[in-house]
């Protein structure tokens, strides 16, 4: 760390980029650097972590107790009562401050002047600070006042599609810390392919010499680590950069590596693979190849049959999709942890200009749906597309119908735009509209369609459901886009025809707008169960014909544009307010 810690504080290098893996003391160097800073150097200072939750933690878990355990810098700061000034987000001392920032909350990262700038896990961070743009630029910002500003960036790796550290560090001197082989004294970089185990003693792993092939062992690392040097790959210019990997850390053994490896690589999802290669051997995972069409086994997934809900539904949403002739809409039931069922797809042939076509809609969103306990179940909240040639229409027929959960949305392909945000009044009826992130309803939908177990986040769908209905759900992929100057996630269109993605990603964000709260859901369900006076029999109301009859949830239907007569409940049937439950 000596090296990098010169750079640290070198006048004539204003920036570093560390990028590094887990348990290489990273930590070490920052809580190093501040108390320099604090001792020798006096001068506004900013920490800026991830979030403002974690910034509040390093604060009390690092930085706190080395000041207490240090007494010139228990002194500096004077630490307990005799200085009101010292927070936990604000650390005040003679000719400076600590000030801590997260990426999340733009607050801080516009209320500071500093010196240093010390970004940590740069790699996740918030793709913008509420409405304020970019975090890390934001805070580039405040170090402009001073001629001479120092920016520490400091990062594991995560995704190489959005990495921050990685293009850091490859516009930078590119250094990488050379050891001397034990037995031929050649310098070299340990490498995760020079790594070498016996299969029945992952334990006992070893290095190999590039040079002479000699093993290098875990009781050499003491010895070569001491005699090692820092090499730049690439001239200074602006930036100093470092990388090193978990192969040279004292605390974790060459064996420790591969037994962690060797566990990761048994998860066939590859998500503990994607953090042992961030967190040992401090690389980016090269998502790139998750950048194609998304290959599905629906007929796997193809279980519903009949007009009965599964009992598993507790809440259910739509997403509606307006075109120049017709309106198109997804009623999804929603499960524990967000598993799906895909319930009804509706196609209503029509002008959106005329009413008929929304009362139609109205009718089919509003009538119940029977469960498999005798429930009766409605829908929740309706997200409507505002965003096509039909805007003023759409947003006068959710005005209207507020009171049953309809809201007018827009999408939002803005990079880090999150899935739900706050209503703005839009449109000559002055309603209040949603603008949705679609790339993370995106990015939800694909990562729930590769889930091959019942459970958590699977989806269902009807048995009827026509090939064009699952074109449509794939019908875009993920591509990388530049949004100032950041690469980014996005997505292309494969084909013309989308409706069914289109309502499948309103449907997601519409549950999303309701305080999503599995546990009482269920608690609540099980208790109408219980409190139930009069038992119902799922087939005599369907023979009966009553308004709360299941509709044909059936294969994806077009329905004439006329609204049926609401017909009265049947005695012996009650509504728990506010719940979208009737028995």
């Amino acid at each position: 760390m000596r090296e990098i810690a010169m750079a640290a504080t070198d006048p004539t290098i204003p920036e570093v980029a560390f990028q590094a893996s887990a348990q290489v003391a990273k930590t070490t160097l920052q809580l190093s650097l501040l108390g320099y800073i604090a001792h020798i150097q006096p001068s506004p200072v900013m920490v800026l972590l991830p979030t403002i939750e974690l910034a509040k933690n390093w604060s009390k878990i690092r930085l706190t107790p080395m000041i207490e355990a240090t007494p010139v810098l228990s002194e500096i700061f004077e630490t307990g009562s005799r200085n009101d000034d010292n927070t936990t987000l604000m650390k005040s001392f003679p000719g400076g401050y600590i000030v801590f920032a997260g990426s999340n909350s733009p607050v801080n990262l516009s209320s500071y002047p500093v010196r240093y700038l010390l970004p940590d896990e740069v790699d996740r961070f918030a793709l913008s600070a509420g409405k304020e743009g970019n975090p890390l630029s934001l805070a580039k910002m405040r170090t402009e006042t001073f001629p001479d500003s120092k920016i520490i960036y400091t990062s594991t790796p995560g995704m190489l599609s959005t990495s921050n550290i990685v293009p850091m560090y490859l516009d930078s001197d590119q250094r990488k810390y050379y050891v001397p082989c034990p037995h031929c004294d050649e310098f070299q970089t340990l490498e995760w392919a020079n790594c070498r185990w016996e299969p029945d003693a992952p334990q006992d792993a070893y290095m190999v010499c590039k040079h002479c092939a000699g093993k290098i062992e875990e009781n050499d690392k003491a010895e070569f680590l001491r005699r090692g040097e820092w090499r730049a790959h690439a001239p200074l210019r602006n930036r100093a950069g470092f990388f090193i990997n978990r192969l040279y850390s004292p605390f974790a053994t060459f064996g420790k590596v591969v037994i962690d490896f060797l566990e990761a690589k048994r998860d066939e999802t590859k998500e503990k693979l994607k953090v042992w290669t961030n967190t040992s051997l401090g690389e980016a995972w090269d998502d790139t190849q998750d950048a194609k069409p998304v290959q599905v086994d629906f007929e796997k997934r193809k279980d519903i049959e009949g007009d009965i809900v599964p009992r598993q539904v507790l809440v259910m949403t739509a997403g509606v999709d307006v075109q120049d002739d017709r309106l198109e809409c997804e009623i999804v039931g929603w499960g524990d942890e967000s598993e799906s069922w895909s319930l009804q797809y509706l196609r209503i042939p029509g002008d959106p200009n005329d009413h008929e076509v929304w009362d139609t809609l109205d009718f089919e969103l509003t009538r119940g749906r029977l469960n498999e306990d005798g429930l009766v179940l409605h829908v929740r909240t309706v997200y409507i597309d505002t965003g096509g040639h039909h805007s003023d229409a759409a947003l006068k027929a959710a005005k209207a119908r507020t009171g049953k959960g309809w809201y007018p949305i827009l999408g939002s392909n803005t990079p880090g735009s999150p899935l739900n945000s706050m209503p703005r009044r839009a449109g000559k009826v002055r309603v209040n509209r949603y603008r949705i992130g679609t790339e993370a309803a995106k990015d939800a939908l694909n990562a729930a369609l590769k889930v091959e177990d019942h459970g958590p986040n699977f989806c269902h769908f009807r048995v009827d459901y026509e090939d064009e209905y699952f074109a449509q759900l794939l019908s875009e992929k993920r591509v990388y886009v530049f949004h100032r100057g950041v690469k980014h996630v996005a997505y292309k269109k494969l084909r013309a025809r989308n409706e069914a993605l289109d309502c499948r990603v309103y449907a997601y964000a519409a549950l999303h707008l309701l305080p999503v709260r599995w546990e009482k859901w269920k608690a609540e369900r099980v208790q109408l169960l219980a409190d139930r006076k009069h038992g119902i029999d799922p087939s005599e109301v369907v023979e009966n014909g009553d308004s709360l009859t299941p509709v044909e949830i059936g294969a994806i239907r077009e329905i004439p544009a006329s609204s049926p007569p609401a017909k009265k409940r049947k005695k012996g049937q009650y509504e728990v307010a506010g719940r979208g439950w009737r028995i």
